[in-house]
């Protein structure tokens, strides 16, 4: 009986394999990848184009300006420069130009274009127009040494000479320089007068000062002569400085060709009659204040 049982389990046969499967297997497809690269490469492109029409166009670049100014006093034959301080204000008042120019340059950039703009604007006042602070110190006149005429100017007291100004504001007048030598004698003085205009020459008296013939050297150099009680107010009008001696004693003044807008004019004869000398200006330099 165990034997039959053993065999019979040992005779039973194994199950059938599962019948084979009729799904037929599709090869893989590659669409999908094919359709994303070609996304993939324009997005590319696109942003490629992008940046370099945003660095073509100048998105986000700066505006850019400068601006600038000069300013000058020009005579009539070359630019003499000015400066003003706190203090000191130095001009030519009488004879200059006062000549401003500004310069302004910019440019805006846009995402599709480049424009620029330039702008010169030019503003000059004529020496009629031109002012100065006031109540600043102020010196003016033509004392520049490098256009000097060789021929030395002879004043004693038969020969005159005066010096045609222009004064443009309300100054006050405290003193004079002059390029100046004593070329013979020791006596008398040397005077300076400032005149009105009286048709092209010296007219009457507004104040005058004196050096002693002694207190001027034989050697040509900046000579400084006050006037007396504080100076004098010239208000603005043409005037004239007239230099002579009160005694046979000799002096020598410089003139220069660089002309600003006065000239000289002299006489032999002790101021009876004048004659003009256009060409040129004798080496001064008034010093005082402009008045508001």
């Amino acid at each position: 009986m165990k034997n039959l049982i053993f065999n019979s389990w040992r005779s039973i046969p194994p199950p059938p394999p599962p019948p084979p499967s009729t799904e037929v297997r599709k090869p893989p497809s590659y669409r999908g990848w094919l359709y994303a690269s070609i996304a993939l490469l324009l997005v590319v492109i696109v942003l490629s184009s992008l940046i370099l029409l945003f660095f073509a166009a100048g998105v986000g670049r700066t505006t850019y300006s400068t601006t600038t100014t000069l300013t000058e006093y020009v005579s009539t034959t070359r630019i003499i420069r000015s400066f003003i301080t706190s203090t000191h204000v130095t001009t030519i008042p009488e004879t200059s130009t006062k000549s401003t120019t500004s310069y302004s340059t910019s440019m805006k950039v846009s995402q599709v274009s480049v424009t620029t703009t330039a702008t010169t604007k030019t503003t000059v006042y004529t020496s009629k127009e031109a002012t100065y602070p006031p109540g600043y110190l102020a010196s003016f006149g033509n004392w520049d040494l490098t256009y000097l005429d060789s021929t030395l100017v002879l004043v004693n007291d038969n020969n005159y000479r005066a010096q045609k100004i222009v004064i443009r504001d309300r100054i006050s007048v405290n003193a004079i320089i002059l390029y100046i030598k004593r070329s013979s004698g020791t006596t008398g003085k040397f005077r300076v007068v400032i005149t009105t205009d009286d048709d092209g020459k010296p007219g009457s008296t507004i104040t005058s000062t004196e050096l002693d013939a002694t207190s001027i050297g034989t050697s040509f150099t900046w000579k400084y002569i006050y006037f007396g009680g504080g100076g004098f107010e010239l208000q603005p009008g043409t005037y004239w400085l007239l230099f002579y001696s009160t005694t046979s004693t000799q002096y020598m003044l410089r003139r220069t060709t660089d002309q600003v807008e006065g000239y000289y004019i002299k006489s032999s004869d002790g101021g009876a009659t004048w004659y003009e000398e256009t060409d040129y200006d004798i080496l001064f330099k008034l010093f005082g204040k402009i008045n508001p």
